[in-house]
């Protein structure tokens, strides 16, 4: 019963783990507006909100945690 046990424990942190590592790592990076004179709607994974969230882009520089839709966030970031 014990190794029954021990078992399940591994299955269940081996999956927590396998999530939490199946996110793409530019959805862990923190939105950055980036520089310039544009104003576009973008969308970033917020790790703490576990969503999508809106945020205006200046046009150049920022990180990978960017996207042009809400669905491209939520497909690329959401597990």
């Amino acid at each position: 019963m014990k190794s029954c046990t021990l078992a399940l424990v591994v299955l269940v942190t081996l999956s927590v783990i396998q999530l939490t590592v199946a996110r793409k790592p530019v959805c862990l990076l923190p939105p950055v507006a980036g520089r310039g004179n544009l104003a576009k709607t973008r969308y970033y994974w917020d790790t703490a909100a576990s969503r999508c969230r809106r945020f205006t882009f200046k046009g150049f520089g920022g990180n990978g945690n960017r996207f042009v839709t809400m669905l491209d966030c939520m497909a690329s970031c959401r597990n």
